[in-house]
C-alpha cells in the first residue's frame, strides 16, 4: 500500500511546539508517521526558520530549551 507523503511547513511545526491551534492535527500526523503510516518531509529552509524562531522567542544564546529540542527531535522527518 502506498503511503501518503506530507511536507511540513514551519508555521505548522511552530504551532505544534507552542501547543497552539492546530497542534492536535500535527500530533495526529506525527503519530501516524511514527506508526509508519505516512512519510513526513521538511525542507532545510523551513527547519532553519523553526530553529531561529524558537531561539529568538526563548532569548537563548546557546542551544534550545530541552522540551522544545526533544519535540523537534521527535519529528520523524525524511
Amino acid at each position: 500500500m502506498k503511503k501518503n507523503k506530507y511536507v511540513l511547513d514551519s508555521f505548522a511545526v511552530l504551532c505544534f511546539l507552542a501547543d497552539e491551534s492546530g497542534a492536535d492535527d500535527m500530533q495526529i500526523l506525527l503519530e501516524s508517521a511514527r506508526r509508519d503510516e505516512c512519510e513526513l518531509f521538511m525542507n532545510v529552509v523551513n527547519l532553519s526558520e523553526v530553529y531561529y524562531t524558537v531561539k529568538r522567542r526563548s532569548g537563548l544564546e546557546e542551544g534550545l530549551p530541552s522540551p522544545i529540542a526533544n519535540r523537534l527531535a521527535s519529528l520523524k522527518l525524511g
